[in-house]
């Protein structure tokens, strides 16, 4: 971490534009001082990308992870993932939306950090299903993972008691247990075990987006499920999910709350009747409240957030948490879903920070 305090040291002007935010290799984000440097981000114009330090892992791939892509025997439309599971769906995806085979490089499995990596080597043609599965869904290989591996560095002795710590904080924040916890590498990647949830409990079924999300929140529904439907006016929204419901059973309902960019939200209080009603889970994004300023243990059936923003508060670690609500009526179907999918993905020493910024997450939110 830099000594600099970006309160009063802020990184504004044009020639601090691509800086890491904060200065470190771990950085989750990025100075655009200009309003057209951020313009110039977004359509990908050479003269801004260029300058790019750093980036959001999803987004951006650090050349952290090129280097062990690399070593690991991939070309260069490659990309490591932290488990053989998530690089077989990410085969898997690449096949079904491109037609493109793709290899797993003998050299894939490693253990030199002690865990096991595997890149996904694929064509010019699959590069870009290939980066749409490793943004879409969250599950990436972390830069301190990457870092550890290239350094043949090995796990922290006591990773499974700092993850326990750091779902007993988590718990304590959602009034729930431990166990009801599911720790995922990112935001997204906890989006995608709700995804992978509500579809395994009623298979073929859409889903539903409730206001207007955070991209990838509805591409993930749209391209790993079986069908994304966008309600984005707030006003009717009532209206048009009862007429929804009427036309198309649904797997699940996704909403957050409030909405990244444009903080709408719809209703929780009017909404989860109806859906309960139709049996239809309810799996809500409360990143932006946070559980300081939301409860949403009496609406919600599942809580999909991202630790990287407020409960990290430092912007040099990414990890996400699934959380199952005891007092959802679905929780007897969807907590065993969830656990029998589930794999401990999040990189011990991602964990460690995220355990350690925790603590003081309750005193940072106070008004």
């Amino acid at each position: 971490m830099s000594s600099r305090d970006l309160l009063t040291q802020p990184l504004w002007k044009e020639e601090d534009l691509g800086l890491p935010l904060p200065d470190s290799i771990h950085a989750v984000s990025v100075s655009l001082p200009r309003w057209e440097d951020v313009v110039g981000y977004e359509e990908k114009k050479p003269e801004v990308i260029s300058r790019l330090q750093s980036g959001y892992p999803r987004f951006v791939i650090h050349p952290l992870i090129k280097e062990v892509a690399k070593q690991l025997g991939g070309n260069e439309h490659s990309l490591p993932f932290p488990s053989a599971r998530t690089a077989a769906m990410c085969v898997d995806f690449i096949y079904r939306v491109t037609g493109e085979s793709c290899s797993l490089p003998a050299s894939a499995p490693s253990s030199t950090a002690g865990a096991r990596l595997h890149v996904v080597e694929t064509t010019e043609v699959g590069a870009q299903a290939l980066r749409a599965f490793w943004q879409h869904t969250g599950l990436i290989v972390s830069t301190r993972q990457a870092e550890a591996h290239l350094a043949r560095r090995a796990p922290l002795p006591d990773e499974p008691v700092i993850r326990q710590s750091l779902r007993r904080q988590l718990a304590g924040l959602y009034d729930c247990a431990e166990d009801d916890v599911f720790l995922a590498p990112t935001g997204m990647a906890a989006q995608f075990a709700a995804l992978q949830a509500v579809i395994q409990r009623t298979p073929g079924r859409p889903t539903a987006q409730l206001g207007f999300p955070y991209v990838d929140t509805l591409k993930l529904q749209q391209k790993l499920g079986h069908g994304g439907v966008l309600l984005h006016h707030l006003g009717t929204i009532e209206r048009e999910l009862r007429t929804l419901l009427r036309q198309q059973p649904l797997a699940a309902c996704f909403c957050e709350i409030p909405g990244n960019p444009l903080l709408g939200s719809a209703d929780v209080r009017q909404i989860s009747p109806i859906l309960r009603d139709q049996r239809v889970p309810l799996v809500v994004d409360d990143v932006v409240a946070t559980p300081a300023n939301v409860d949403l243990g009496g609406h919600a059936d599942l809580i999909a957030t991202s630790l990287t923003k407020f409960i990290a508060g430092t912007g040099d670690t990414m990890g996400g948490a699934l959380i199952c609500n005891p007092r959802s009526p679905f929780y007897h179907e969807l907590k065993p879903i969830i656990s029998a999918q589930h794999e401990e993905l999040l990189w011990g020493e991602d964990a460690l920070v995220l355990d350690t910024q925790a603590r003081g997450f309750p005193e940072r939110m106070r008004p």
